[in-house]
């Protein structure tokens, strides 16, 4: 999934930057900003190294010019040397640059002078030396079909450089989200490499790299979903360490992630789609925090940097010995972007309110390029745009220092007590955010990350990062809820009470979001999102869809639009409408009918059940899933593994007579513009017909073993077929559930029951949960994500099911529940 959101440009998919600031106004008293200085004329600057005397600053043109410089700059600011060019002119783009103490590396994207294709991307590299001069020749680090997309990609430590960089499964494919891995390079500063090293497990974009004095740390955001930012230590030896995952909020954070170190631990800074609200009734983005240890242990809970109204992207970090400098952009406006920036203490604690950086008339850009001498150099540029596939206007680049003289930390005091802020009640299924504020001895206060308990986990759970989520209730439930914070040897802790409202808040708005474009004769889901009086916000199914065209196009229940063939481009204008309690909001979204055909990129196999009885059938159908986000229905080929069944040239699975339930793999093939694509689901051929009714669940996959996807759709309305398989009390409240069997392997020692809860998390299920289709009204489909782009090789015949209780254990006891799915 390749959002790249960001307002008036598409910013996020190929170049961003570190810490963003330019001479400005209302910056802390000890904090200086110097005079600004020339560095280039009809450049972009991207980030620079500091070689203990000098700054080097890497530099960009546009991408249709295609070419990457450096300039030297002296400690006052005064350009060393003329522009040091590498001698790959017309063909290059989106470079980096790091110091090994001898000379600098700079990298770069090189097309090899193809325009417009993905697949002859390759990674070249120049050494540098540190007065300036280009040493030997541009050199190739990587082979075709790679993309460099992130943030400080290219790290020194421990006697070695370490590149990463995204590479393209089929380049052909271009930069989809399905086609894209984290993978590297470590490099000896005399130019000798090691071998490519796959380093994300699955999919994978925008790097960045951080390192301890051991080890490097890579993050990236994984890039099927879009919800999580992971993280894997590289040892320079080559040598792979852990995988972890740093954050898997249910909000996307499909923007650049960057990761900095301070001694101690890394701070990773992500950004989170947190969804419009009433005063952000756009795009709304903010930027978090979240502490890591060398060991690869979350260290205390999620920091919230800026959750300020509208998108705050662009971020980037820096460490001056003491405090991180983290740095965003605000772009509620499209035309005047203004830049302000928060310290964090090495605690995790943010260090006083926000400041503003920048707030100039216009749209600037910049980073800090590197930090020495006790000053952070600044890279500012003015007239810069941004595109896919690297800037597509550049402009003025300056530059100016910015001293290190930040507020002192926070008061060492212990803390004297906790206070919450939090709602009196919320809707049921609704969420909020919570606030914990400690204060101290001395008298200081200040908002601090917190750990949270709630009396009842199945009416209310609050996250690391204090997003408060409600269960469903029929009657007015009161849940008390507890944070807990130490400091300093101190524990303090408080409580609110939240009374969870059976009475749904007024519906006060939709919002539609979908891709904006989908190819002649393809399909596109769309979702409806609806935001509510107490500003709380859920996804909800549409009452009903319009097409401006009908004639061109229609959405289905389900929220997917088909459309059918155009000769040139059409632009459609699709309106959901929703109406909750008497309230009906409605809102639209536009999309443009392309008439040339996408590129093939997958398959997914529509209509997989777990289990088939012998002699019944199974109408089996593939899509195609193309490079723009759509899928459109194809001829596959099809093929099962054994006798068990037998499938038909049309899709059609028919289950054998066996004696024992027998598993069969079911392959399905595709060829499409010299691209080719396959996905494979396992089913169990049942000896003995089931007499309970027919399960509304329809499974999708798509791709094979090493990078497999299910998502699962729902109906509600199946609870009534479910209650014939376990004892069923008409005078309960029952909760429908989604749970896996995980059999003993390399993930388990012993068979383990996991369930997925509301923030789309597998967790075991001696954890107390709140079931995770929480208010979903009867008849509605609900499409269910349950894993994406994994390698279950760990996982191999793992058991989905789905069933309903008072509680998920009781689920569980009364064997209320149905598989679904099984793992091949």
């Amino acid at each position: 999934m390749r959002r790249c959101a960001s307002p008036g440009v598409l910013l996020g998919c190929r170049l961003l930057f570190l810490v963003l600031v330019s001479h400005a106004v209302l910056v802390p008293a000890q904090t200086s900003i110097g005079t600004p200085f020339p560095v280039a004329t009809n450049w972009m600057s991207v980030g620079a190294a500091y070689d203990g005397t000098n700054h080097l600053v890497a530099l960009e043109s546009d991408k249709q010019t295609g070419n990457v410089a450096a300039q030297l700059i002296s400690p006052t600011g005064t350009k060393l040397g003329p522009l040091i060019a590498v001698g790959r002119n017309g063909q290059t783009c989106c470079n980096a640059v790091a110091f090994d103490g001898t000379n600098y590396l700079m990298v770069w994207e090189d097309d090899q002078g193809i325009k417009n294709s993905w697949t002859p991307f390759m990674a070249y590299g120049q050494f540098i030396s540190t007065s300036g001069v280009a040493l030997g020749q541009p050199f190739a680090i990587t082979d075709a079909g790679i993309s460099l997309d992130g943030v400080k990609f290219l790290a020194y430590g421990g006697g070695k450089y370490l590149l990463t960089y995204v590479r393209l499964i089929v380049p052909a494919n271009g930069d989809r989200s399905d086609n894209r891995t984290i993978a590297g390079r470590i490099i000896s500063p005399d130019g000798t490499m090691g071998n490519e090293l796959r380093i994300s497990s699955g999919f994978g974009a925008q790097s960045s790299i951080g390192f301890d004095g051991t080890n490097f740390f890579v993050t990236w955001i994984e890039d099927s979903q879009d919800y999580e930012v992971r993280g894997r230590f590289v040892n320079p030896t080559g040598t792979l360490g852990q995988e972890i995952s740093i954050n898997a909020s249910p909000a996307p954070s499909d923007n650049h992630a960057v990761v900095a170190f301070d001694g101690t631990n890394f701070l990773v800074v992500f950004h989170d789609e947190v969804g419009a609200t009433a005063t952000s009734p756009t795009q709304a983005w903010d930027v978090f925090g979240q502490r890591v240890s060398p060991a690869g242990a979350l260290v205390g809970g999620v920091i919230t940097i800026s959750n300020d109204p509208g998108a705050q992207l662009a971020m980037g970090i820096g460490f001056d010995g003491t405090h991180y400098l983290v740095a965003w952009t605000d772009m509620q406006s499209s035309t005047n972007w203004d830049v302000y920036g928060r310290y964090v203490g090495k605690d995790g604690a943010v260090v006083g309110d926000r400041f503003a950086i920048n707030t100039d008339a216009g749209n600037q850009m910049g980073g800090v390029g590197t930090y020495g001498n006790g000053k952070y150099l600044v890279l500012v540029n003015t007239g810069a745009q941004l595109g896919s596939g690297g800037p597509t206007q550049v402009g003025e680049v300056s530059g100016l220092f910015l001293s290190s003289d930040q507020p002192q930390p926070p008061s060492v005091a212990p803390p004297s007590s906790l206070s919450l802020t939090a709602p009196a009640s919320l809707q049921s299924s609704g969420r909020a955010t919570l606030t914990a504020t400690a204060t101290y001895t001395d008298g200081a206060s200040r908002a601090v990350s917190a750990t949270w308990t709630s009396s009842d986990a199945a009416l209310a759970t609050v996250s690391s990062s204090g997003v408060l989520s409600a269960g469903s209730v029929t009657v007015d439930t009161p849940v008390t809820l507890t944070a807990t914070y130490a400091e300093n040897g101190v524990t303090v802790s408080a409580s609110a009470t939240v009374t969870i409202s059976a009475a749904p808040a007024a519906l006060a708005g939709i919002a539609v979001s979908g891709s904006g474009s989908v190819q002649s004769g393809g399909q596109v889901l769309f979702r409806v999102t609806a935001t509510y009086s107490d500003g709380s916000s859920r996804q909800v199914t549409a009452s009903s869809w319009t097409v401006s065209n009908a004639a061109l196009g229609s959405v289905n229940s389900r929220g997917v639009l088909t459309v059918g063939t155009v000769t040139t481009d059409t632009a459609l204008t699709v309106t959901a409408s929703y109406t909750e309690s008497g309230v009906s909001r409605s809102a639209s979204a536009s999309v443009t009918v392309s008439a040339t055909p996408a590129v093939l990129s997958g398959l997914t196999l529509i209509g997989a059940q777990g289990t088939v009885g012998a002699g019944k059938t199974l109408n089996l159908s593939a899509e195609g899933r193309y490079g723009d986000g759509s899928r459109k229905r194809v001829s596959a080929t099809w093929q099962v593994s054994n006798a068990a069944a037998g499938i038909s040239a049309s899709g059609v699975l028919t289950a054998g007579t066996v004696a024992q339930d027998t598993q069969v793999l079911i392959t399905a093939r595709y060829s499409e513009g010299g691209v080719s694509v396959s996905a494979e689901y396992q089913t169990l051929i049942l000896a003995t017909v089931p007499v309970t009714p027919d399960f509304q669940a329809e499974v999708e996959v798509a791709g094979t073993r090493s990078a497999y996807s299910v998502s699962l759709w729902f109906n509600a309305a199946a609870v009534s077929a479910l209650s014939q398989a376990g004892a069923f009390a008409a005078t309960q409240t029952y909760k429908v559930y989604v749970a896996a069997l995980v059999p003993a392997g390399s993930l388990v020692s012993v068979p383990t029951v996991f369930l997925l809860n509301r923030s789309n998390e597998w967790q075991a299920l001696s954890s107390p949960l709140a079931e995770y289709l929480s208010g979903v009204a009867q008849n509605d489909w609900q499409l269910i994500e349950l894993i994406a782009g994994l390698d279950i090789s760990m996982i191999s015949g793992t058991m989905i099911y789905v069933g309903y209780g008072t509680s998920d254990t009781e689920m569980i006891d009364a064997g209320r529940y149905r598989m679904v799915y099984q793992m091949p």
